[in-house]
Order: C-alpha cells, then structure tokens, then sequence
C-alpha cells in the first residue's frame, strides 16, 4: 500500500528549525548606539554653531554700542544705562538693558529719550536675524516735561550686515500713544541697503519707507488744521554709499563730500483740509543743518496760509506775497472741489520757511 505524500515529504518546518540560526553583524548589533551617536554628534554640532553665531552677533552688537557711544560725544550727546547683560546660549534674551538713556547733556532742559527694559533676541538657526523688544515703552523727557510713549501689536526686527549699519530693519506698531502729544492708531517703519557692492556714489545705496495712519493730536496747540492726522507717507532714497568709519559724524562728512544726499521719492500728507503729495530731496549744508526742497501739488494750501498768517504763526509780508503767486496758478481739478489745487516749490531751511521762493516764515539760528 502506498504511503501518503504528506508523509513521504520531510518536514519542511523541522528543517528549519534544525538550521543554525544566523549571527548579526557586529554593525547591526550597536546600531541604536551609532544612531544615538551621530544624532548627539548632529545635534551637538548645531548647538555649537548656535552658540558661535550668537557670540559673533554679541561681539558685532559690543562693538556697536562703543561706535553710537563715541558718535554720540561727539555730536554732544551721550548714552547710559544701569545694567546690560550678554547671552550667547540660546533660548536667553541675547542682550538686554535695563534704563538706557540717551540724553543731551544741557542741564534741566536737555532732551533725553529713556527706555527702561530693552531685550534683543534672536533665533536658534539665524542669530544675525533679531528682535528687539521694549516691554515697558520708552520716556522722552525734555524742558521739565515728561512723555511716556507705549505700543501694542509692534514688531520691530533686523539683520546684522557685518558692518555698523543694520539691514532689512521693520517696525510696525498699532495704537501707539504718546502722553501728552498724539495717539496713532498704526506705524510702519521699514529700511533695506540696496546691493552695497553695486552702489555708485551717485546711485541710491539705502531705501526707506514709513507710514503713519489715523494720528490724533492732543490739542496741546491751537492747529489751524484739524486735530487728526489721517495719512502719512514717505519713500525715500539715501543716496551715495555710506561707508563705515571711525565714527558717525566722520562717515557722515566723508557721505557729504562725495555728494551723498536723501531723495525724497513720495511724500503724502492727508491733514484736512489739507492734501499735499510732493517729491524732492534732503540735504545738509555747510552747517551740518538740514536743507528740505520740495515739489508740492496741494488742496486748500491758501486757506492753510491764511489761517496761519490770522494766529501771527507766519510774516504777513510774506504771506502777501506767496499768495499773489500761489493765487495766479490755482485751479480747481474737480468742479466739485471745495479746494483750489496748487502746485508750488516748498523748502524747509535752517533760518527760514519759503513758498515760491519768498520766506513765509523766519527764525533766529540757535
């Protein structure tokens, strides 16, 4: 009698069981320890560089605070503060102050600007990217006043650029209050250094940018105009490069003299009544003073002229004139308008105040 195949077949399972059973690599024996290690090594190597990056920009920041202290003697100002902490281990505050004060040192009357807790922080991966916090506002402080300033919602950040100037900086705040002067509902800040390597003397080397929306002024002066502010806005270029020297003042004259000034690009000022947007350039003169030459298109600047020259704010003879000229080229854009529209050459210098090239408005040199 045939036997069955089942039993005629060798246990497939038993042979199995009978082979010897293979020996892990040595390898694959420690591969949790190996794994373990590489991910310490990895991670402990960006912890170092961390650490690196964050000294570097205390270093760049150290060096800094020297540059704005011997720049701020020299143009009579100075700095202090009671305590400033350096921390290269992240996640600390990579620096903070505690009462720094910038101030003019002119007795009971000098202007100083107090900033009771400043905290710089940076990330873990980026240090050279960093914000920069004021937890408690800031005081400025001037003629016996006080004027504490407070925000909510901002966000001010930098770069380090590897020289003395700081790139891509943004500050942005809402309902910003300054006691005693105005409440602003928003304010954007921003500046970006244009190819360094590229610049010219002549080409713009620095962009700017600021806006200020719903201004609400605390009616310390009687304004002709109305007691909110709704828009400001200004672009503009610094044009020239501006190379880093020994101090401010020295890499501000070496700017100067290779014909280094600020480009007023657009400018927008919604103070109804009146409407003026503008473009034309700043300057200093020989007198380190600012020198402001503008090209205006206006709405209701004859009014604005009139109410000034009515609260003794303005020469009359001067008005007189000026609106003799403005008067002559007025007309209205729009049928419905209220306003006349006039185009006009404004400029802002250290002694006087010119419409159409006639001072409006003059003042004693300090």
């Amino acid at each position: 009698m045939t036997e069955p195949i089942s039993e005629q077949m060798p246990n497939l399972f038993s042979l199995r069981e009978a082979e010897p059973a293979l020996k892990p690599k040595w390898y694959q024996k420690y591969a949790w320890l190996i794994g373990a290690g590489a991910l310490a090594f990895i991670g402990g190597t960006v912890i170092i560089n961390s650490y690196l990056q964050r000294s570097a920009v205390i270093h760049q920041i150290k060096n800094g605070i020297n540059y704005t202290i011997k720049s701020l003697n020299l143009s009579g100002w100075d700095a202090a503060y009671d305590e400033v902490a350096f921390n290269p281990a992240y996640p600390g505050d990579l620096v903070r102050f505690k009462n720094l004060t910038f101030y003019s040192p002119d007795g009971t009357n000098g202007l100083s600007i107090k900033i009771p807790e400043l905290v710089i922080r940076s990330g873990f991966i980026n240090a050279g990217k960093f914000r920069v916090r004021f937890p408690q506002g800031l005081v400025i402080s001037g003629s016996g006043q006080e004027h504490k300033v407070s925000f909510e919602n901002y966000d001010f950040s930098a770069e380090a650029s590897g020289g003395q100037l700081l790139n891509n900086i943004v500050w942005q705040a809402e309902n910003i209050k300054i006691s005693g002067w105005a409440d602003i509902a928003k304010i954007s800040l921003a500046s970006r250094i244009i190819a360094p390597q590229q610049i010219s003397d002549h080409s713009p080397f620095l962009k700017i940018y600021l806006e200020a929306e719903n201004i609400k002024l605390n009616g310390l002066l009687d304004y002709p105009l109305s007691q909110n502010i709704d828009r400001i806005y200004l672009e503009s270029d610094v044009i020239g490069q501006f190379k880093a020297e020994d101090n401010f003042m020295q890499a501000l004259n070496s700017w100067l003299a290779r014909g280094g000034d600020i480009e007023i690009r657009d400018m927008t000022l919604n103070w109804l009544p009146l409407i003026m947007v503008a473009r034309g350039d700043l300057y200093l003169n020989d007198n380190m003073k600012p020198i402001v030459r503008l090209n205006t298109s206006s709405k209701a600047l004859l009014e604005l002229l009139d109410e000034l020259d009515d609260k003794k704010w303005l020469d009359g003879k001067g008005v007189f004139v000026a609106k003799i000229l403005l008067s002559n080229k007025a007309y209205k854009a729009d049928p419905e308008d209220k306003y006349l529209t006039v185009t006009s050459p404004i400029t802002i210098q250290e002694d006087a105040l010119l419409i159409e090239k006639i001072a409006v408005k003059k003042w004693k040199n300090k």
